[in-house]
């Protein structure tokens, strides 16, 4: 599926539980498309 036929966006709340480089990486392989700072 291409990212431009993607209607469906991704928002998460980072906080002190997803603050990790290894989260927050694999929040972006599963498709975040915006991050809430928490």
């Amino acid at each position: 599926m291409a990212l431009s036929a993607r209607r469906t966006k991704i928002v998460a709340t980072v906080g002190p539980a997803s603050a990790g480089e290894d989260v927050l990486g694999k929040l972006i392989a599963a498709g975040m498309d915006g991050a809430r700072l928490n």
